[in-house]
């Protein structure tokens, strides 16, 4: 098959499985080209480390302006780049990653309607207006299929106003080891002296910022006062640095902004926090299990549903400190959080393998493309909205 890969940006979790997914499906001997925006939005890009993996597996990469603005202008603009790099060539199969990716393939790929479209929605926004997220559902409504990582993503969209009929869950998957297990040498020396200290370490990976909202942790932290915490991730740190400060607790809270391949440092922690407002299935959390360190996270739908309560986790109401500060002492406790270490493991290996998932995507990719599936998903996309 010949695959198209649309989305915004190649960022954060989504990104990864977006090049991850591009990059076995060359390897199985697929034609892939994956298009995102040229960057021109500030705070947005693709990461350098996911275009490296692309151009090392021989998946063609290509830029457009613009898969990611609200502009029907540039939108347009976009579908006619995206014509331009596909050439005359035939594409068996269009893989979106957003509502608007999703309209720049309806655009591009008009005359060739026969070509399904396919979205995987990685995450809701919790700052649409009411007029963008009712655009968004109807653009998803005239997708094929949508594909949400967890029940409870594909339920907030039914809520939204999809049928239920027009929406897959496929979780993510991960191989089962990392690619480099091994933090940057230059960190390494700070998670030494943690240890040697005898601090038990709190690892917060994520771009800094309210919907992560990774002040909690720092708040949490003068009740638990034998942990530190480490936060990875870009954005702006100057606000968790000086809570820092106010609550006297700046010697225990290391800022060491964007690392490529963060997952690397999670051997070295004691446990994952993940103290989110918004998510879709986090990858940190299959990334936490696949080397065994327990999760404590903020008891939103998406992550509940992947984390098993006292067994691979704890969770605690969103924004709730002392929730959290419980859940983080218990989680600590040295024989607890070894038994939670084995079964963290085991969870990966049952439900969160790069195998299933690359399955799951080519078995609904040949339906897709079938005939009848065709007429059935033009029929949901003439009633959605």
């Amino acid at each position: 098959m010949r695959i198209l890969h649309l989305t915004t940006f190649l960022q954060g979790g989504a990104g990864r499985i977006i090049a991850a997914l591009a990059i076995v499906q060359q390897r199985a001997g697929h034609e892939v080209v994956v298009v995102a925006d040229d960057g021109r939005h500030a705070g947005y890009e693709s990461y350098p480390e996911y275009i490296a993996q692309l151009a090392g597996a021989g998946v063609a990469f290509h830029t457009v302006t613009s898969t990611f603005a609200r502009d029907v202008a540039l939108n347009v603009q976009a579908a006619r780049e995206v014509r331009s790099v596909l050439g005359a060539s035939t594409i068996d199969v269009a893989h979106t990653h957003a509502a608007i990716p999703s309209l720049v393939a309806m655009l591009a790929l008009n005359r060739r309607r026969a070509v399904p479209i396919l979205q995987t929605m990685h995450g809701w926004g919790i700052q649409k207006t009411t007029e963008q997220a009712a655009t968004d559902i109807t653009i998803l409504g005239l997708t094929d299929a949508v594909v949400t990582p967890s029940a409870a993503a594909r339920d907030t969209l039914c809520r939204l106003g999809l049928e239920p009929s027009h929406v897959r869950v496929i979780p993510y998957g991960l191989d089962a080891a990392p690619a480099n297990p091994a933090p940057d040498p230059r960190d390494r020396a700070l998670f030494e002296r943690m240890r040697a200290e005898g601090s038990s370490i709190a690892l917060c990976i994520g771009t800094i910022g309210e919907r992560k909202q990774q002040t909690l942790v720092v708040r949490a932290l003068p009740s638990v006062p034998a942990v530190a915490a480490v936060f990875i991730g870009d954005g702006d740190t100057v606000p968790l640095q000086a809570l820092a400060e106010e609550l006297g607790v700046a010697d225990r809270v290391h800022l060491l902004g964007y690392r490529t391949d963060a997952s690397r440092y999670l051997p070295s922690a004691d446990v994952l926090v993940l103290p989110s407002k918004n998510e879709g299935l986090p990858i940190v959390v299959l990334e936490s299990f696949r080397v065994g360190v327990p999760v404590v996270a903020s008891a939103i739908p998406e992550i509940s549903e992947a984390i098993e309560e006292g067994r691979t986790g704890f969770l605690f109401p969103p924004g709730d400190t002392a929730g959290l500060v419980a859940a983080l002492t218990k989680a600590l406790v040295k024989e607890r959080n070894a038994s939670m270490r084995a079964q963290a493991r085991q969870a990966f290996v049952a439900r969160y393998g790069a195998e299933r998932m690359i399955a799951d995507y080519e078995r609904l990719y040949t339906q897709l493309r079938s005939p009848s599936a065709r007429s059935a998903a033009g029929a949901h996309g003439a009633g959605a909205g």
